[in-house]
């Protein structure tokens, strides 16, 4: 998504350019290139993100009208080993869309793979409607017992 790559990015550099461009600094190579990145975004098109960015806001509180929340997956895949991360493809996908539009979110388990891998269910709502979310988690939480249950082969 390239208008919450495009910002953060930006307010990064603004943030820690100068850690960022120090090569001894502890920063891991695809933080480090995400940082630097955000040197070479103008100040026109950041204003340009941002002013996009209100757009997409003000598109998505209409397509919502009605509607309390959208639950999504947290993650497009299972949990995955820490090693297998690719730093170019972060898991959080689909949680960037509700840092980027100013929306609040809530994460539950939701289930187990085959493999014993655990499953998330994100509930989003609008910006500050953080009770909403919290409400409509603690409703799935009774219709279920998702978050009660261990992984397959680890016991309590």
């Amino acid at each position: 998504m390239f208008a919450l790559s495009a910002i953060t990015n930006a307010e990064a550099y603004f943030t820690n350019g100068a850690l960022a461009e120090d090569p001894a600094s502890p920063l891991g190579d695809a933080v480090r290139a995400r940082i630097l990145a955000g040197a070479k975004l103008s100040a026109q098109d950041y204003l340009a993100t941002i002013r996009r960015r209100e757009a997409m806001k003000r598109a998505l509180g209409a397509a919502l009208e009605g509607f309390d929340a959208l639950l999504t997956p947290t993650t497009e895949t299972p949990a995955i080993p820490l090693d297998s991360v690719d730093e170019d493809h972060l898991p959080s996908r689909f949680c960037r869309f509700g840092n980027l539009l100013d929306l609040c979110g809530l994460a539950l388990p939701s289930g187990y793979t085959q493999a014993g891998l655990p499953l998330s269910l994100q509930i989003v709502c609008r910006g500050y409607d953080e009770a909403t979310a919290l409400r409509i988690g603690q409703a799935y939480q009774g219709a279920t017992d998702w978050h009660l249950r261990l992984p397959p082969g680890i016991s309590g």
